[in-house]
């Protein structure tokens, strides 16, 4: 189940540098009320998918998400993630490796993130 919102989530992320239109359908695989903890030990916060999408979408700011690893529980409804991470700007670019929980719903979306 997560696995699948997962996938597709890298997917459409990387397919919305030359079609920002996929956006909408970017959104729905995340549950409304979804939550984001990066880096870990900040304040969760809530329903901020589409700021995260203007960040890493813009002119100015391009940031690439290349899966390495999309490991799911035996339940598939949680999963770990290593994606290299390449934030490319008019100054050059840096790339990191972070792991990632993900937590899913029981229709499949995307109920939460933590990223180290």
């Amino acid at each position: 189940m997560i696995e699948e919102a997962l996938r597709r989530h890298l997917e459409l992320w990387e397919l919305g540098h030359d079609d920002p239109s996929v956006k909408s359908e970017w959104l729905t695989l995340f549950a409304p009320d979804c939550t984001v903890e990066e880096p870990v030990g900040s304040e969760p916060r809530a329903g901020v998918q589409s700021q995260g999408w203007d960040m890493g979408h813009s002119r100015d700011r391009q940031v690439h998400l290349d899966p390495v690893a999309v490991i799911p529980s035996p339940d598939g409804r949680e999963a770990a993630t290593v994606i290299r991470i390449r934030l490319v700007t008019a100054d050059g670019a840096t790339e990191i490796q972070p792991i990632g929980f993900w937590t899913g719903t029981p229709d499949g979306r995307i109920q939460s993130s933590r990223i180290f």
